[in-house]
């Protein structure tokens, strides 16, 4: 009915020509501000304090997750039949409030007089952590919209001083527990050689416990400069800590152990090596991790100039659509080139060339119709980031191009997909008959003979007999016949020629020969082939497949190519 009434033009006239969805929308923004704005003013507290402001909001959080949950499992479904996404308005209404809110709570207080309290860390911590969950329904949007950008987005901001707090108080925490258990310490013995104390136990508990602090922070957007020089100093580390067998003259003090006995020198060494290789995997590992957040920081710019090449314009020249990002990827490179060292921005390049690749794979593997043009267009777009990529052999080596998944698997299927159908047919076919040559005999056999005469300009194809038929009737036999064809069909525009039917058999006698009127240059299309299928005739019911066989007519006897044949 309401839709009705916004189709008067009268109403439209008076109403601004705003739309039924428009005001749907316009809805849905103002009930969920005008809840939102009911539920703090319920929960606002009764003293100004860091602690109850921070209290009060981690309850208004609960209720949050819980009218989102509810957005998302039942409302939402109930508007998506007018094609409104309801989900979608309100949580992004949510987000700019919330946002508003904490940021201004944030930066009213004043960092000086901010104490360090159990108290305060773990209410702060946990207002952090809240709005980190919260900011993942973004994952609950639709596909189109998980890439927009959030203002809890920079909350990370916001939090800046406490992160000090929170560090200071585990600090003084650890401190406290490792000065405690050197106090009461006792030995441990591994073996006979190797012997540790319960405070160095706790020490590697206290550290493994900050490490999971920080990782739960989650702490982003870490300043490219300072990163950089993070991977340096680890790629640094790293180096000096495998010349150090050779710097520290390992070979003379295993040897002057020998004369303490074989045993004690070998346990020295193996455990010397161990501490170095556990030393050097930790520096891969963690290297490794800083790439892979540079890779995750650029995937998104990466996504975005993406998808604008897949909005431009067919009319629009390749090079032209995917410039952005062309230059966006030389610019950062550059920049990342003079920070760092050789090999550290070698495996930063395979970085990017992996996520580049793996956002384009998910705009060729989009599960939606597109013309052979789209995808040439995209072939394109792939060999202009392959060869910027290789850089004239200066860049990325071709075999770890060709050897990442996403390339191999974006390649494999543009390289089919940029085809017109009557190219593709003939791929078909040409496949048959590699898959028929390594295949054995499955439903019997049949026996043929295909020749072409120049003189008549025809194709002629001689059915003999079949042997070994699969049964196919209640009565252990079948009545088989044999369809005779010219693929692909676009092309011969022959009619199917079909032999007799012969009851009662599964050794059928055909000694038939049928007449197609081609030439010799139409027998040299690629994947060009007689396919003959074997069907058993019923006279109620559909007939039944009884196998096929292909043959090419590239090669049949008959046919002599001269310079002017393709």
């Amino acid at each position: 009915c309401l839709e009705l009434i916004y189709n008067i033009p009268e109403f439209q006239q008076k109403h601004q020509h705003k739309t039924l969805l428009e005001d749907i929308q316009d809805a849905f923004k103002e009930g969920t501000e005008k809840w939102y704005i009911n539920q703090r003013g319920l929960l606002t507290p009764k003293t100004e304090s860091i602690k109850s402001e921070l209290q009060a909001f981690n309850e208004l959080a609960n209720k949050l997750f819980i009218d989102l949950y509810a957005a998302r499992n039942y409302y939402n479904n109930l508007f998506v039949r007018l094609g409104e996404d309801y989900f979608t308005t309100a949580f992004l209404t949510i987000d700019f409030m919330v946002a508003r809110d904490v940021k201004k709570m944030m930066e009213a207080l004043d960092n000086s007089s901010l104490e360090c309290s159990e108290k305060v860390d773990k209410l702060t911590f946990q207002s952090y952590f809240t709005l980190k969950e919260l900011t993942k329904y973004r994952l609950q949007l639709e596909p189109h919209n998980q890439s927009v950008k959030l203002k809890l987005d920079l909350l990370y901001e916001w939090f800046t001083p406490f992160v000090r707090l929170w560090f200071d108080f585990a600090h003084e925490n650890s401190v406290s527990r490792i000065k405690k258990a050197v106090e009461i310490e006792e030995v441990e013995v591994i073996d006979s050689y190797v012997k540790y104390s319960t405070s160095a136990v706790d020490a590697s508990c206290c550290i493994q416990q900050i490490c999971d602090f920080w990782k739960e922070l989650d702490w982003p957007a870490v300043d490219d400069a300072f990163l950089c020089i993070t991977l340096n100093n680890l790629d640094h580390v790293r180096r000096c800590l495998q010349s150090l067998p050779e710097q520290l003259k390992f070979d003379k003090v295993i040897s002057g152990l020998s004369s303490h006995g074989t045993n004690r020198a070998d346990n020295c060494r193996d455990q010397l090596l161990k501490v170095i290789e556990s030393g050097d995997e930790n520096f891969k590992v963690k290297t490794s991790s800083l790439i892979d957040n540079i890779g995750k920081k650029m995937g998104v710019d990466i996504n975005q100039f993406i998808q604008q090449f897949t909005k431009a314009s067919e009319n629009v020249d390749v090079y032209q659509a995917i410039n952005p990002l062309l230059e966006y990827l030389d610019s950062n490179l550059i920049k990342l080139n003079e920070c760092l060292f050789g090999g550290v921005f070698d495996k930063i390049v395979v970085k990017i060339l992996n996520v580049v690749m793996e956002n384009f794979w998910n705009l060729v593997s989009t599960k939606c119709m597109k013309s052979a043009k789209y995808y040439e267009r995209l072939w394109d777009c792939l060999q202009m980031l392959l060869e910027f990529f290789v850089a004239d052999g200066d860049g990325v080596k071709m075999n770890v191009i060709l050897n990442d998944g996403f390339y191999e698997m974006s390649s494999s299927y543009l390289t089919k997909a940029k085809l017109d159908t009557g190219t593709l047919i003939g791929l078909y076919f040409k496949s048959k008959l590699e898959f028929q040559a390594k295949t054995n005999e499955f439903f019997g056999s049949l026996t043929f003979k295909v020749f072409y005469s120049s003189t008549a300009q025809s194709l002629f194809v001689n059915v003999i007999h079949a042997n070994n038929l699969p049964v196919l009737d209640s009565n252990g036999y079948a009545d088989p016949y044999v369809l005779v064809e010219l693929y692909p069909n676009h092309i011969f525009k022959c009619p199917e020629k079909s032999t007799k039917i012969v009851k009662k058999t599964l050794d059928p006698y055909f000694g038939e020969t049928f007449t197609f009127n081609i030439s010799d240059k139409l027998c040299a299309t690629d994947g060009a082939v007689v396919l003959f299928t074997v069907m058993d005739y019923n006279m109620i019911r559909k007939n039944d497949y009884a196998g096929e066989c292909v043959v090419s007519i590239n090669k049949v006897p008959g046919l002599s190519w001269d310079e002017n044949v393709p």
